[in-house]
């Protein structure tokens, strides 16, 4: 282990062995502030290299940093290369700046947890904006589209013409239908940070992606798709959550299939330094590079309703859980040509 110099004044050093520092024998009284007056004459630093050799320390006084719930993390320390000693008022001193060190210190890690605070405040209320968006549009259609229907059957019903009331009812079903996935899945965006944090455990991506496919088994054989799974790393994440956005990028590799082509779906994996990367290739309709980021906002679809069902959500709630573990997602595509997409997570 290493020892690293945070701040220094007079000292060119910027880290030292943790087997040769004088602060790891500090750290160890959190209670006390420890002086070594003469290193030289001292058991425990008298053949130290940084005694013996440059810069030729004789003199050490180091006062724990202390956090206010009694975690020692470090020293605020003075040394010289002559002996000396302390009078108490230097004591004093000492063990007050280190107090006022610590202060700073967390009073710079309560600015930061507030910064942090202050941007989910800022992404919820986003969210929110997008939310009204959503509902004065997506919602109002199929609510018009179910007063209508409703209207028009009541008519039909009164004046005794009964042979449109299928055409009616399948309205008043396509709608509701509708309104029930999209309230689902912004519950499901709203509910991807637990009320007690994100779990973390190792996870077997590959286990996990043979799930997905298991569950989906009967629209991969429907749509005549061929799917390639390549062995996958370990991943530090949740599997419930991980499910949910392997099934999310899957499903979507099979939707927006090519109608012209089998479909073709590539799920790769590899560990690059910290992370866990998993690929979903695909040879469908793809998308147009410029809607990359796009593609993961919240309600936005690139395709018409007419077209492909969907509430727009699923890539943004991908992003969400993946984000909440520190991990990334990317796409890449053109349209025609098939998509992929990246997940980075925290590698096991």
């Amino acid at each position: 282990g290493r020892q690293w110099f945070k701040s220094r004044v007079g000292i060119d050093v910027t880290e030292t062995p943790r087997d040769m520092a004088f602060c790891a024998h500090a750290i160890l009284q959190p209670d006390s502030l420890m002086v070594v007056p003469d290193a030289t004459v001292d058991p425990r630093f008298s053949a130290n290299p940084l005694v013996v050799d440059e810069p030729s320390i004789r003199f050490y006084a180091g006062a724990p940093l202390v956090t206010s719930s009694g975690h020692a993390l470090g020293t605020l320390c003075v040394v010289d290369r002559t002996p000396r000693s302390l009078d108490a008022a230097q004591v004093e001193a000492l063990n007050a700046l280190s107090v006022q060190v610590m202060a700073l210190l967390e009073l710079r890690w309560t600015v930061a947890a507030l910064d942090r605070a202050n941007q989910d405040l800022q992404r919820s209320n986003e969210d929110l904006a997008q939310f009204a968006s959503v509902a004065s549009h997506d919602l109002q259609t199929p609510v018009r589209n179910l007063t209508n229907a409703a209207s028009l059957l009541r008519e039909d019903v009164q004046s005794g013409h009964l042979d449109d009331l299928d055409e009616y009812l399948d309205i008043i079903e396509t709608s509701g239908t509708g309104m029930q996935r999209l309230v689902r899945s912004i519950l499901e965006y709203a509910n991807v940070n637990r009320p007690l944090g994100p779990k973390h455990e190792t996870v077997a991506l590959g286990e996990v992606a043979r799930d997905v496919l298991a569950a989906r088994q009967q629209e991969i054989e429907e749509a005549g798709a061929s799917i390639e799974l390549d062995e996958l790393p370990k991943a530090v994440i949740d599997e419930v959550q991980v499910f949910r956005v392997l099934d999310n990028v899957i499903g979507n590799a099979l939707k927006y299939r090519d109608p012209t082509r089998s479909p073709h779906i590539s799920v790769t994996g590899r560990t690059a330094g910290a992370s866990a990367v998993v690929t979903i290739a695909d040879n469908g309709i793809g998308f147009d590079a410029m809607n990359k980021e796009a593609i993961f906002t919240m309600f936005r679809r690139l395709v018409p309703n007419s077209e492909y069902a969907g509430s727009g959500m699923g890539l943004a709630i991908a992003k969400r859980v993946v984000e909440q573990y520190g991990g990334s997602i990317h796409a890449d595509s053109t349209a025609g040509c098939g998509s992929v997409f990246t997940v980075e997570l925290p590698a096991a």
